[in-house]
């Protein structure tokens, strides 16, 4: 099957559900793009997605309440009397769905009070890491302070596994995570709180990661060392050291700013401390393609529905204004031509692009839904979008022949006038009079049975680019190419 082929069958859809392939896909220089009909990935109760770096597998995390409807019933009632206090039993669940298998499984599992506080994956690779809270419900009345435990895990979407790298229990257990946004690496960050000498210092060590080597040796960082984020290359992480003042009348001294190799465990001073600047998602643009508006991860799951557009990388859309820009949108945002672009879905709280860009994930009131994407050679598009037009305009122009036949049929043979209400008079045999849009009845009606040649004896058109779909009196339709 050549690509003509393929992009009419891509076509097809939008014109047999009503749709306007005009409207479904977006011409970015020598290139079409275009989205076919949506994949379920997975539902209910999705609240954030994200791609693997190489678009093959998406992370999801599902949160569903764990009780049955006579269990929901016996909670309401007590809680109505008192005897109850809290939100009800949420199972929180972190599925990989695999685009290419169309498959899904569960990696992690846990009924409670659990929250996902962050869950990325780790470049280069098909692992992600999550950082997870889980909080113990005390007995109510009970003198024991809340207790949390703090979890990191290892989430492995080609082999469909999870482990458990770290945890920490307290009343504030001190661990976090922060992947590496360029190397396959991530560092596991722990602090406490330590008395010396009376007073209280922050002691933070800092546990690099890579997926297939084992844990190392913790790197410990100097007191009262804050991490603040990654290096340039990814691979070092920075951190400030507060300076203790000389007594207290004397001014606060500047913090000293280092950079540790996670892979070496060097450490070396950096004159200043790098400007924090704002990043786009990951996956709002790739290569010519962008998506609009913009959606930042994990933004909690009452997010507003808003309808999602696919533009040219350097097409702008008034849905962008009030998003953060980039460098080159500075530069270029006022020679830009605003450009609606393709509508992927009319609501969605959050959307990506797939890396590869032959797709777009979004999640829709819970449901996470997959749009591919299909690129073709701008010529071959617009030669199929052709066929397609000429196809719908003698299907139409057909449908029109038809009612005019059995209208004449149930009139002595006679087709109305073309000067009159004719619409009117042969709307009754049609499905809907949307087919008369576009038809020019050219015949001035009268008695069928005295046409001579009805097969060669026009009865109207449609105009389509590049000639016209002529429906005859015999009901069958030609298309005739402009001369």
């Amino acid at each position: 099957m050549n690509w003509l082929s393929i992009v009419a069958l891509a076509l097809a859809p939008f014109q047999s559900l009503g749709g306007d392939p005009a409207k479904d896909f977006i011409l970015v220089g020598e290139k079409a793009y275009g989205m076919i009909l949506p994949v379920k990935v997975c539902g209910a109760g999705v609240s954030s997605a994200s791609w693997s770096p190489d678009g093959t597998y998406v992370l999801l995390e599902r949160q569903e309440l764990s009780a049955g409807p006579d269990q929901i019933k016996r909670m309401l009632l007590e809680a109505a009397s008192g005897g109850v206090k809290g939100p009800p039993p949420m199972e929180t669940t972190l599925t990989a769905w695999n685009r290419k298998t169309g498959k899904s499984v569960d990696l992690f599992r846990r009924t409670g009070p659990v929250e996902v506080r962050s869950a990325s994956w780790v470049q280069g690779t098909s692992v992600a890491l999550a950082w997870i809270s889980e909080t113990q419900v005390m007995p109510s009345g009970s003198p024991e302070p809340v207790t949390s435990v703090m979890a990191v895990i290892e989430l492995d979407a080609r082999v469909g596994t999870s482990r458990v790298l770290a945890t920490e229990t307290g009343p504030d257990p001190g661990l976090d995570l922060s992947v590496s946004p360029r190397a396959g690496m991530a560092v596991i960050v722990r602090h406490k709180i330590q008395t010396i000498a009376g007073k209280p210092q922050n002691q933070m060590s800092l546990q690099p990661y890579r997926p297939g080597l084992p844990l190392p040796t913790p790197i410990e960082l100097p007191p009262n060392a804050f991490y603040y984020g990654w290096s340039d290359d990814g691979f070092g992480v920075r951190y400030a050291q507060m300076q203790p003042r000389q007594s207290s009348d004397s001014e606060r001294i500047a913090p000293k700013h280092y950079v540790v190799d996670l892979r070496t465990g060097q450490t070396r001073e950096i004159q200043a401390a790098p400007g924090n600047d704002i990043q786009l998602p990951r996956n709002y643009a790739v290569d010519d393609l962008k998506i609009v508006p913009v959606f930042w991860p994990r933004m909690g799951a009452q997010r507003a529905l808003r309808p999602v557009f696919l533009l040219g990388k350097d097409d702008r859309s008034p849905l962008e204004e009030g998003d953060p820009p980039t460098p080159a949108d500075k530069n270029a945002k006022s020679a830009a031509k605003p450009a609606p672009g393709a509508l992927i879905t009319a609501e969605a709280e959050y959307a990506e692009l797939c890396p590869t860009k032959d797709g777009v994930l979004y999640i829709t009131r819970g449901v996470a839904l997959f749009r591919p994407i299909l690129e073709v050679p701008k010529e071959m598009y617009l030669q199929a979008k052709a066929a397609a037009e000429r196809a719908q305009a003698m299907s139409q122009a057909k449908q029109v022949a038809l009612g005019l036949i059995m209208y004449s049929a149930d009139h002595d043979d006679t087709l109305p006038s073309n000067a009159g209400n004719w619409q009117g008079d042969v709307a009754p045999y049609l499905k809907n009079d949307s087919l008369f849009s576009g038809f020019n009845y050219t015949f001035q009606g009268g008695d069928v049975t005295k046409i001579d040649r009805p097969a060669e004896t026009e009865l109207g058109y449609i105009t389509v680019p590049g000639g016209r779909a002529v429906a005859y009196c015999d009901g069958h339709v030609r298309y005739i190419p402009d001369k």
